[in-house]
């Protein structure tokens, strides 16, 4: 957990540099959306962000994925122990 920490912080860290080092205006379009000039830190910082996001919700959903029901699993493991028993 401790280098999963360090890992993330210092992810972090050189996101900040980069995006700093690379302030200047820039122009985004996509397909019929097009957005004047604003700071490439706030593009750079916004799809960081957004990944960021898209990362987490798509973790959490193979983890329900994988996870076996409750319910399910303690019918199974009544059945193993009736059986044991007979």
């Amino acid at each position: 957990m401790q280098r999963y920490t360090i890992g993330v912080l210092l992810f972090a860290l050189l996101i900040s540099i980069f995006a700093v080092q690379n302030a200047g205006p820039v122009r985004i379009k996509l397909f019929f959306w097009t957005v004047p000039e604003i700071p490439l830190v706030l593009v750079i910082l916004g799809t960081t962000l957004c990944g960021l996001v898209v990362g987490i919700l798509l973790a959490r959903f193979a983890r329900k994925r994988e996870a076996p029901p409750r319910a399910s699993f303690s019918k199974t493991r009544e059945r193993t122990r009736d059986e044991d028993v007979s």
